[in-house]
């Protein structure tokens, strides 16, 4: 599998670990390899390694995969679902609905990944997406 650079191949796997309720960490990283491993469990086997063909191309290519999650889902939220994913993951709610309230944030993420989440992640998220949305000097 190819991703064009290492921010969506990250986004990718913030999502399928807040999907699964897996506590996924990257130890070590550049621009052109990723490594992520599995903290749920010390001795879990996971293993996924990407990395690019080349150091003047930006895309990431899936090297190792080791897929077997042996360990258990945790219960409580998990450490990648904080307000810059909710923030990518709700930005056209938010866009569509300025006044989208904290609870329907809440819901939102209860239905879709099956977490409860606090009122201040809700809006940090929604001042995330709002700030992105609205761009920068540099953009």
């Amino acid at each position: 599998m190819i991703f064009p650079n290492s921010k969506v191949f990250k986004h990718a796997v913030r999502k399928h670990a807040v999907l699964t309720k897996k506590e996924l960490r990257f130890p070590r990283n550049t621009k052109h390899k990723v490594l992520v491993k599995c903290k749920t469990s010390p001795d879990c086997p996971f293993r996924l390694y990407a990395s690019s063909p080349s150091n003047d191309n930006p895309t990431l290519q899936i090297r190792t995969f080791r897929p077997n999650l042996t360990c258990s889902s945790i219960k409580k939220r998990v450490y990648h679902c904080h307000a810059p994913f909710l923030a990518e993951e709700y930005k056209d709610c938010f866009m569509v609905d300025a006044k989208w309230s904290r609870e329907g944030t809440q819901n939102a993420v209860n239905r879709d990944f099956g977490m409860e989440i606090g009122y201040q992640l809700c809006y940090r998220a929604k001042n995330k997406a709002i700030k992105k949305a609205q761009g920068s000097i540099e953009d």
